[in-house]
């Protein structure tokens, strides 16, 4: 969650105009691939630990990256970033408002499994 917020926060710093465009589309580059590991780590786990529900709840978002990743369309451009201004913004608050509803699910879970982990 932190890394949206980040890119986030840059977005909302380009719009008003205190920082450029080079430097937000640089930090925002930056920001992708960390983006792509953690939340394939994150359905690993998943995965690994057997949380069903979370793991389909979260492949969306991983088939989300790996198509903008096979389009080419991972990385942001200097040059095109103020006409995706709007679209970049949306996107995170949306990706922000669904690891935020993930995070509730697993906690909900392990919150559910914990008397059946004490008993062991």
């Amino acid at each position: 969650m932190g890394v949206i917020g980040y890119g986030h926060m840059l977005v909302v710093k380009l719009e008003a105009d205190k920082l450029n465009a080079y430097d937000a589309a640089s930090g925002l580059n930056k920001l992708v691939f960390p983006e792509f590991y953690l939340l394939g780590a994150l359905c690993i786990s998943f995965l690994l630990t057997g949380h069903w529900f979370a793991c389909v709840l979260a492949l969306p978002n991983l088939y989300h990256h790996v198509r903008s990743y096979m389009k080419k369309q991972h990385l942001v451009q200097a040059v095109d970033i103020f006409n995706q201004l709007k679209w970049e913004k949306q996107k995170r608050w949306y990706k922000m408002i669904y690891l935020v509803t993930l995070f509730m699910v697993a906690t909900a879970g392990l919150l559910w499994h914990f008397p059946e982990l004490i008993e062991g």
